[in-house]
């Protein structure tokens, strides 16, 4: 029997974490929704913050991954190849996907009760979240027009 190298389980526990996160926060959305629910804002936010943690760590691990050894995951040369495939765009997705529910259930009612720091949070936030999609369209249009699919 093979068994796999340590590298490959902890990519197997980071993608139980990410799966985890994500479809923990999605279930308890919509169960909440169905049920008419109040009190699910910290386990839906605790499955979220399990998901993106798994998420970076296993877009670290890729890092590893490609190096060989454990120097990889913080070495920026091995990290910046990954910002130039799916998992970087994976990851920019997932944090604006965040900055918008932080927006939508944070920063929003917040402003709406009249806190003075809110509008403040709102816009560096949205400016966050331009910079992200211009980060996003620019992995995307690396993928689509410098790399040559293998068919």
């Amino acid at each position: 029997m093979i068994w796999p190298d340590g590298f490959a389980l902890a990519v197997m526990a980071m993608k139980f974490a990410l799966y985890l996160g994500v479809l923990g926060a999605a279930g308890t959305v919509m169960a909440a929704l169905m049920f008419r629910l109040d009190c699910i804002r910290a386990l839906a936010g605790g499955f979220a913050i399990v998901g993106a943690g798994g998420a970076l760590f296993d877009f670290s691990l890729r890092g590893g991954n490609l190096a060989g050894d454990v120097s990889g995951m913080i070495d920026p040369e091995m990290l910046g190849l990954l910002w130039s495939t799916s998992v970087g765009t994976a990851v920019l997705l997932a944090a604006l996907l965040g900055l918008g529910a932080l927006n939508k259930l944070h920063f929003v009612p917040a402003l709406r009760i009249g806190d003075p720091a809110a509008a403040t949070h709102l816009r560096n936030s949205i400016r966050i979240e331009g910079l992200l999609i211009l980060a996003f369209l620019g992995v995307s249009a690396m993928l689509t027009s410098n790399l040559a699919l293998l068919l």
